[in-house]
Formats: C-alpha cells, sequence, structure tokens
C-alpha cells in the first residue's frame, strides 16, 4: 500500500510541475509589465524609456439633494508618454487631518475606470477627498484635497 502511494504521488508530482512552472513564469511576466517608448534611427543602437504615472487631479466634490451622499469629479491623469491610465483610487479625509477612508457603498470603492463617482452613506462631519491615478499596479502620486464638504446627520421622518 505504501509504495503504491509513493508512486502515485510521484506521478502527481510530474503532471503538476508544468502547471506550477507556467504559473510562475506568469507571474513573473505579469509583475514585469511596463509601458516603454522606443525611438531609434536606421543603424543606430536605439533607445528606451520607461514612462511614469502623472499626479492625479484635484476633484471636485459637491452634497447632493439626498444630503448623505458626495458626487466628485475629476479630471482625466494620463502617463508621462500621453497614455490615458486605467483607472482611479479615490480617499476620503477628515477636514482637519486625519486617516483616509472610503464607504464601500456607493461607485467609489475599489478602482474607478470613470472620472465622476458617488458615495453613498458619508458620516456626519467636514471632508475632503483626493484621486490617485492607477495603471495596473502602478500608482500615481495622490492629488491635492479638493475643497471641504459637510455632511449632516441623518434626519428621520415618520409619517402621519
Amino acid at each position: 500500500m505504501a509504495r503504491f502511494l509513493g508512486v502515485a504521488l510521484r506521478a502527481a508530482a510530474r503532471r503538476l510541475t508544468p502547471v506550477v512552472v507556467a504559473t510562475i513564469l506568469a507571474g513573473s511576466a505579469a509583475t514585469a509589465w511596463a509601458f516603454w517608448t522606443t525611438s531609434s534611427a536606421s543603424g543606430s543602437s536605439g533607445a528606451a524609456t520607461a514612462a511614469t504615472v502623472n499626479q492625479g487631479a484635484t476633484p471636485s466634490v459637491t452634497l447632493t439633494s439626498i444630503g448623505r451622499e458626495v458626487s466628485l469629479s475629476w479630471g482625466a491623469s494620463t502617463l508621462s508618454n500621453g497614455t490615458a491610465v486605467t483607472g482611479y483610487l479615490v480617499k476620503r479625509y477628515p477636514a482637519g487631518g486625519g486617516v483616509a477612508t472610503i464607504s464601500p457603498i456607493g461607485t467609489c470603492s475599489g478602482t474607478v475606470a470613470s472620472l465622476s463617482c458617488v458615495e453613498d452613506d458619508v458620516p456626519p462631519g467636514n471632508w475632503k477627498y483626493t484621486i490617485t491615478p492607477s495603471v495596473g499596479s502602478w500608482k500615481g502620486s495622490e492629488s491635492l484635497l479638493s475643497g471641504i464638504v459637510s455632511v449632516g446627520a441623518a434626519k428621520y421622518t415618520t409619517a402621519l
């Protein structure tokens, strides 16, 4: 029984080895992915440079008519070679300073592919927002802080 188990394990390891190697190579290739621009003339040695992600545009913020939603919009960011970025990260900071956060409710959480979003269920307080452009795992510099948006406490109404 032990001998059969040893043979079965060796056979499984031989079948799995190409899969493991392919997975490692694919992960390494994804990590090494970059934007490159080239310029060369006939007969020259050529040249190559890597592009960088530019700083995010300062967002405009407004309180929506619902009262606990903040609507944000911002200008498009690019790489240093003019290529558009593929997403943006949005952060909310207390106006007096502190740790950044963002509500998972609404369209501002995660990587935002558009140039606007709405954060729902924003807690009462005074807030400022920033935008960070991204391309894959590359991140640009965080934008300057937006203007202050003030969110009041939720209001409860009863129907008679």
